[in-house]
């Protein structure tokens, strides 16, 4: 399971760069785990969601199992219109082509009893799977 997410990691953003997709695309491999974080805006989630029927999370996050032989190049397509028709506030157009930095396990530093520690457990273990 482990190399077929990073071989379809590879061959999305080989697809991306095919179409010449505005942005750099080297987060998609660089990533690991189950889900990758593209850098799209919510406008732009949107968009993909209404205009192409691609589904991921408003936080641009896409499970990479989803991809397939069969959709990887209208899924490129996709994102490629997406960014070409929503200009994007704070992904990756105008981070440099990079996405914005998220921190998949999130703690407080300063934790007072009554707080809460947050830790996204889904990451951490889709990770340790990609790392078997």
């Amino acid at each position: 399971m482990a190399k077929r997410i990073i071989d379809v990691r590879q061959r999305f953003r080989a697809a991306l760069e095919e179409i010449n997709t505005p942005g750099s695309w080297e987060h998609i491999t660089s990533q690991k785990g189950m889900f990758s974080l593209t850098g799209l805006s919510r406008d732009q989630v949107r968009y993909l969601k209404e205009k192409h029927h691609v589904y991921l999370m408003s936080s641009g996050r896409y499970n990479m199992c989803a991809l397939n032989d069969s959709n990887i190049h209208y899924v490129a397509s996709a994102v490629k219109d997406a960014f070409l028709s929503v200009h994007a506030e704070d992904g990756c157009i105008k981070n440099g082509g990079k996405p914005p930095p998220v921190h998949p396990t999130e703690i407080r530093t300063s934790i007072p009893p009554s707080s809460v520690v947050r830790l996204n457990t889904t990451s951490a273990i889709a990770n340790y799977a990609t790392e078997a």
